[in-house]
């Protein structure tokens, strides 16, 4: 490490070039010879080459002000430095190589336990998003491109209601409203959806209806949430086809709308209109 992190400082002048050996001699273009130069020559950068296949050979350069004993032994620590380049390898070691590479190369079992392993990774993650996909909007009365919702809509209404998401649990400000008059209606075309005295506490951190408008709410199959409650639905607006959240069967069975249905919606797909 010390030999290769040394630093050969070489004084080269027009008058001294002539008295040096040939195998010591250093080439450089015409132009350098007009005046005296110091070259810093790192041998660990030097030392690179002959890794890389390349013959590597050093020189050093004696001067007026070095003498011989001294140019010797340097030129042996710098040749100490250096990696010799390998022999070319055996008709043996090339035949050992080539049986190594060809064992790595998998056998039918090796490959057949492979793509096992491969399918029993993917097959649940292909289940789980086939079982989440949505049934597509048919042609309704207020359809628009995404375009045009993005347009109209906020992020949070434009993810949910068009991008089928769910918005997080407690941060609607409608979870806590129970108004007794007024609807609610849809976010983005202005359908009344829910009436606002089937609003109820279901301590879910979603607003919570045991009914709706009759005529105004579509339900649809979502299969990923049959695996819950076989009775879930997916609840979207019949005059756009916007998502709004999903119906479920653990419901109240009392009350003035003793439906035994939890309709769960997002806040951001609703927006409450008071009664006139």
């Amino acid at each position: 490490v010390a030999s290769g992190l040394s630093i050969f400082k070489v004084r080269i002048s027009n008058s001294t070039h002539k008295q040096i050996p040939h195998r010591f001699r250093i080439y450089f273009k015409r132009k350098i010879y007009k005046r005296n130069f110091c070259m810093f020559l790192p041998v660990t950068a030097l030392a690179v080459a002959p890794s890389c296949g390349m013959q590597t050979h050093t020189s050093v350069i004696n001067t007026n002000k070095v003498d011989q004993y001294a140019m010797r032994r340097a030129s042996c620590m710098a040749s100490s430095a250096f990696i010799r380049p390998q022999r070319a390898r055996s008709v043996a070691a090339r035949m050992a190589h080539t049986r190594v590479m060809a064992s790595a190369v998998p056998g039918p079992e090796e490959a057949s336990l492979m793509t096992r392993r491969v399918v029993g990774f993917v097959w649940p993650w292909a289940a789980l998003w086939l079982l989440n996909q949505n049934v597509p909007v048919g042609d309704v009365a207020g359809k628009k491109t995404k375009a045009e919702w993005k347009a109209q809509l906020s992020p949070e209404s434009f993810d949910v209601l068009v991008g089928r998401g769910t918005e997080r649990a407690g941060s609607s400000p409608l979870d806590k409203q129970y108004p007794k008059t007024g609807t609610y209606n849809c976010a983005a075309c202005d359908t009344p959806l829910m009436p606002a005295a089937s609003k109820f506490d279901s301590g879910t951190g979603w607003p919570s209806f045991s009914d709706t408008i009759p005529g105004k709410v579509d339900k649809t199959i979502q299969p990923l949430y049959l695996l819950g409650d076989f009775g879930c639905r997916e609840c979207r607006c019949h005059n756009c086809g916007g998502h709004i959240g999903h119906v479920f069967t653990d419901g109240p069975k009392t009350g003035p709308y003793p439906t035994g249905m939890r309709y769960c919606l997002n806040g951001v797909s609703l927006k409450y209109k008071p009664a006139a």
